[in-house]
C-alpha cells in the first residue's frame, strides 16, 4: 500500500515542477516500471537462493551507462 502512495506523491511532484499531465505520466510510468521490475528481479533471485550481488552490481552499472 505504501508503494502506491509514494508513487502517487511522485506523480504529484512531477506536476508541481511543471510537467504537463501526459509527460508526468510517461516519466512516472517509466520509473515505476524500472524500479518495480528491478526489485522483483532481485527479490525473485533472493527467494530462489541464486541472487549474486555481483550480477546486481553489473545490472546497476549497465543502467548507469545507458543514461
Amino acid at each position: 500500500m505504501g508503494r502506491l502512495t509514494h508513487t502517487d506523491a511522485f506523480l504529484g511532484m512531477l506536476r508541481t515542477v511543471g510537467l504537463d499531465l501526459a509527460d508526468a505520466r510517461v516519466v512516472h510510468g517509466d520509473l515505476a516500471l524500472r524500479v518495480f521490475g528491478f526489485v522483483l528481479f532481485v527479490d525473485y533471485r533472493q527467494d530462489q537462493g541464486t541472487c549474486h550481488w555481483n550480477a546486481v552490481a553489473s545490472i546497476t552499472q549497465m543502467a548507469r551507462k545507458a543514461q
